[in-house]
């Protein structure tokens, strides 16, 4: 009878300890997962902020009628498209708990693209803007043909393309039919 007992006891004290073991790892590992998902997540939407950068050049110097299609996948943060007059720019944002290993405060230029971190509150703001208003000059920036600042989050198939109209010149962002 003490043998059923004492292996009983065996067992619930094994348990208790793997237990005690995986929080502990968990404790401590899981902040450094999310570093590393939050560094990950910054070098992934910096790669489609250059891939727009490029896209959105090459058709509009290619001229009007120009047309090329891009997924885009934003899975953390907010990208915003911001066609007004005086902005002419394409935006990431987003608010982590961890710095992605970017100097605060501070503005990292690289290529077209500005990259800044701040600090708000106890979260990081991170910011990637694109601003074309010197490279498109007098042509429009639009989304769907429309003036209107949009914000996007998730996966779109877009087509930028570079048309001509009454108008004037613009660069039209839009999710493909």
């Amino acid at each position: 009878m003490k043998k059923r007992g004492q292996i009983w006891v065996s067992a619930a004290l094994y348990i208790a300890i793997g237990i005690i073991v995986i929080t502990v790892v968990l404790s401590a590992g899981l902040p450094f997962i999310n570093k590393i998902q939050t560094k990950n997540n910054f070098m992934q939407t910096k790669k489609i902020m250059f891939d727009l950068n490029e896209i959105t050049k090459g058709v509009m110097l290619e001229g009007a009628g120009s047309k090329r299609p891009m997924l885009l996948e934003i899975t953390k943060g907010e990208l915003t498209i911001d066609p007004t007059p005086a902005s002419k720019t394409i935006y990431w944002e987003f608010l982590s708990k961890y710095n992605p290993g970017i100097e605060l405060d501070s503005q990292i230029k690289e290529g077209d693209l500005l990259i800044d971190n701040t600090k708000v509150g106890s979260d990081y703001k991170i910011k990637i803007t694109l601003d074309l208003k010197d490279f498109l000059g007098n042509a429009n920036l639009m989304y769907d043909k429309k003036p209107d600042k949009k914000t996007i989050m998730g996966t779109y198939n877009l087509v930028i393309e570079h048309g001509y109209d009454a108008t004037g010149e613009y660069l039209n962002i839009k999710e493909a039919a």
